[in-house]
């Protein structure tokens, strides 16, 4: 990288705002970065001294503790001579600074890692220097509504709205940088845990014997339909039409999917079955499957399920494959939820790629990888995270205590209106709907429940008083839900609501919810920050490997995101969390 100032800073935050007597308020935690290396970060901020001098600084150690690390500073500057003017309750003046700093080398700041900042002054009458204010990617909002009231002076709002994580790592700044992920590397490393073993990657992938043998039999332990029709004229797809909705997965394989699930009763017992289509190839040059963003845009993806059927090898308008799950009441209670998958010839397959890695294992089987391509192992990575597989090449394979997950909005995709507007979000938002209430009759783990439920919550105005979530009419989806274990009443409240909603929510919760009740379900703040070292270590750490979250598409969001910012300041995790 060059020390040219790249293009990152929300100039929004700087350009109106303020804080308590002397405060940064740009850049702030969270702020996302697409270089690191002798970048050149611009400060600014106010302070209630004219002519002040600020100094920059930038922690020596990037693996240190920010409360005891030493600092070296990269920048100095001063105050301006004439006061900005904010409100009439502003009644002590405000004196805007910049600086800008000289390179930040690679020592400071590894590739792809964090950064802490700081910046100093003395101010509020002192002449002595001291850290200065900082604040959060929430920052800029919370100022703008407090000043531009006009009842709330750019002190009192600078106190308002600085980043909780002051007193938990100081008033440090913490940058993500964004040129380089774990899923830049070369080592596959998603979606390669037996269902439910931590760390990602520590066994070895199953050999061909497993993978197919074990399979085979896997199949022939849960009688799984041989053909993907034979599947939907048994478990009730020909009887009515199903429900069907019809969404690209941000939130973890990064692929348009067209999910289908129907209710039905076996031998008096009560079924419910899915089966969802999976569409994501290279248009141009190869038909190949691509995950996520990167290899193939959402909007393709869809544009490939609702377009005309292709056929291989000439369209890309041809699915990856089609993955079918079934809860039957009538199995003993730990195998009751059964997965199977259907290739492109709609037969049972015994191998299904679930990410990047995966494709390139399964167009070359003979080359060594840890990545998971073997079918119904790499399914409990995420379904059921307290589940269990036991492969076998002569006898039973068995899949025990597996769960249907929730349909989280958050993290989908949904076709534009003006492209089809019956595959809108408005429409979808009514089938998603549907279908979590379809998953509430699969026994789905606690969290999951507890999830579904909170996201579509029954009005407390429609009786009975009991909540049934998306079962009642009257329930409508609500993106801001919080658990009540994230729903605090102390002084944690700001960084729990804040970590929830910018870790666990968009990266964590879908799969965790799985997890039959017990800590790692992260259905409370007090739960995760106990916890909080080790998911450090596993989401964060400077290691070769970085196992969580599992999924690449996840991950690779992950790290190109404020989460790290987020989840280091919270809990003062150390390490440059660099891949």
């Amino acid at each position: 990288m060059t020390s040219s100032r790249r293009r990152i800073f929300n100039r929004g935050l700087a350009a109106a705002l303020l804080a308590a007597a002397g405060c940064s308020t740009g850049p702030v935690t969270g702020q996302t970065v697409e270089a690191s290396t002798n970048f050149q970060v611009p400060f600014t901020g106010f302070t209630d001294t004219k002519g002040a001098v600020v100094k920059a600084y930038v922690m020596t150690d990037p693996n240190a503790d920010p409360l005891t690390a030493s600092f070296t500073q990269i920048g100095v500057g001063a105050a301006k001579t004439d006061p900005v003017v904010f409100n009439s309750a502003s009644t002590k003046p405000a004196f805007k600074w910049d600086v800008l700093s000289s390179p930040i080398s690679a020592a400071r700041w590894p590739s792809g890692g964090l950064v802490r900042l700081k910046t100093r002054s003395a101010f509020n009458g002192s002449t002595t220097p001291a850290d200065m204010l900082t604040f959060d990617t929430y920052g800029g909002a919370c100022l703008s509504n407090e000043i531009f009231s006009g009842n709330v002076s750019w002190l009192a709002a600078g106190q308002d709205c600085q980043s909780p994580y002051s007193g938990v790592s100081g008033n440090t700044i913490t940058l993500v940088s964004t040129e380089r992920t774990p899923a830049s590397q070369d080592t596959p490393r998603y979606l390669s845990a037996r269902g439910g073993h931590l760390p990602s990657g520590t066994e070895p992938p199953l050999t061909p014997e497993q993978q197919d043998g074990g399979g085979l039999n896997y199949y022939m332990k849960i009688n799984a339909p041989a053909t993907l029709a034979s599947f939907k004229s048994i478990y009730g797809f020909n009887a009515g039409p199903p429900i069907r909705a019809v969404y690209y997965n941000h939130g973890d394989l990064g692929v348009a999917r067209d999910m289908n699930c129907a209710s039905s009763t076996i031998g008096g017992a009560a079924v419910r079955a899915c089966y969802v289509t999976n569409f994501s190839r290279h248009i141009t040059g190869k038909h190949g499957a691509g995950f996520g963003p990167s290899e193939v845009a959402p909007q393709d993806a869809l544009a490939q399920l609702l377009g005309p059927p292709g056929a291989l090898p000439g369209s890309a308008n041809v699915p990856l494959a089609t993955v079918a799950m079934v809860y039957n009441a009538g199995l003993p209670a730990t195998q009751r939820v059964q997965f199977m998958v259907y290739g492109v010839d709609e037969q049972l397959a015994t191998q299904a790629a679930l990410d990047n890695a995966g494709v390139l294992a399964v167009n070359a089987p003979s080359t060594p990888t840890t990545a998971n391509v073997a079918v119904p192992d790499n399914c409990l990575t995420c379904h059921g995270t307290s589940s269990s597989y036991t492969p076998s090449a002569n006898g039973p394979a068995t899949v025990t205590n597996a769960h249907f997950l929730p349909f989280d909005p958050a993290g989908f995709e949904f076709v534009p209106a003006s492209t089809n507007a019956a595959f809108a979000q408005g429409p979808m938002m009514d089938r998603l709907k549907q279908l979590n209430a379809l998953v509430m009759d699969t026994e789905p783990a606690p969290a999951t429940l507890a999830l579904i439920k909170g996201m579509w919550a029954s009005p407390i105005t429609n009786p009975p008083a009991v909540n049934q979530g998306p079962k009642d009419p009257l329930a409508t989806y609500n993106d801001a839900y919080l658990p009540p274990g994230w729903t605090l009443a102390t002084s944690d409240a700001k960084i729990a609501k804040q970590v929830y909603t910018e870790v666990v929510k968009p990266y964590c919760r879908t799969c965790h919810v799985s997890h039959d009740a017990g800590p790692a379900d992260w259905t409370t703040y007090a739960g995760f920050k106990q916890s909080s070292a080790w998911i450090g270590a596993f989401a964060c750490n400077n290691a070769a490997t970085v196992p969580m979250p599992q999924a690449e598409q996840t991950q690779t969001r992950f790290w190109l995101s404020a989460a790290r910012a987020h989840l280091v300041s919270a809990f003062n995790i150390t390490g440059a969390c660099a891949p």
